[in-house]
């Protein structure tokens, strides 16, 4: 799951592989006066299927999401944030990120995010109702410390987790990764352009629950494989585009993860074009 939460929309739209169609999709946001902020999400969708394979159809209404997020402003200096999610047929209600952030942005430009949250490789930003395939490939939910700076337009982070996958016997926090990018926006126009990199795709989520079975309970034999992603992202007035890729800079074990005979080498790029 993305853990952007998007404003009040209601969309419809067709995906040419798995056709979904979003009805509607809304946010409710509280602010209390005690510096606890509660925001949520619920997105349904009517989901319609015509397989030429089996000559059956199918048709639902389906509670694709539910998200609630809790954000706490502890002191000047901490803040606190706990997220829900709920996906029908994918995801049990389940904790999705639980995140402590000590830092004050109007002190200083450094702060350090500590938890379970989504590192920042890839950006994932889209119009579309479905997810992009980018965010299916690289998207990277752990366990871990990463320190973030931001200032002039720049921003950047650095990260640290133990993840699923090991290239050794040893249970180590030897995973990393890191951020840059620059954004500005004017009166007339905005722009985003960044790049990712983390020291193992294999530990992303679609591409880590692939390999554990074929791996566990030891890690033998497996090699960590860089990632790299990059992004931009342009709007000048009513129209936007949007641009991203995400690829490994190395072949998997072809017993592993093999594609036609081959150590696959997995990537993803995403185009789109937007008006508002």
């Amino acid at each position: 799951m993305n853990s952007k939460l998007k404003p009040l929309t209601a969309a419809v739209g067709l995906a040419l592989i798995n056709p979904n169609v979003s009805l509607a999709e809304e946010e409710l946001q509280i602010q209390w006066p005690t510096s606890v902020t509660l925001s949520g999400l619920v997105q349904m969708e009517a989901r319609y299927r015509d397989d030429n394979t089996t000559k059956t159809k199918t048709s639902d209404f389906v509670l694709d999401e539910l998200g609630l997020n809790i954000e706490a402003q502890v002191h000047k200096w901490a803040n606190a944030k706990i997220a829900f999610i709920y996906e029908e047929g994918a995801t049990d209600l389940e904790v999705d990120e639980a995140i402590i952030t000590l830092g004050n942005s109007k002190v200083s430009p450094v702060s350090l995010a500590l938890g379970q949250l989504y590192v920042p490789f890839g950006n994932f930003e889209t119009y579309m109702v479905s997810d992009p395939l980018t965010l299916e490939l690289a998207e990277t939910r752990e366990k871990a410390a990463q320190l973030l700076v931001e200032t002039g337009g720049f921003y950047g982070s650095v990260y640290l987790f133990n993840g699923t996958t090991q290239d050794d016997e040893d249970d180590m926090i030897d995973h990393y990764g890191g951020n840059l990018g620059f954004a500005q926006e004017t009166d007339s126009f905005s722009y985003d352009v960044g790049i990712g990199y983390i020291n193992d795709m294999g530990d992303t989520g679609s591409i880590g629950d692939m390999l554990e079975p074929k791996l566990s309970p030891k890690w033998v034999n497996y090699d960590y494989v860089d990632g790299f992603s990059g992004h931009l992202i342009f709007k000048i007035g009513p129209v936007s585009l949007t641009g991203e890729y995400v690829t490994a800079l190395d072949q998997f074990d072809a017993s592993q993860f093999a594609f036609n005979g081959n150590g696959a080498e997995p990537k993803a790029w995403n185009l789109e074009a937007g008006y508002t």
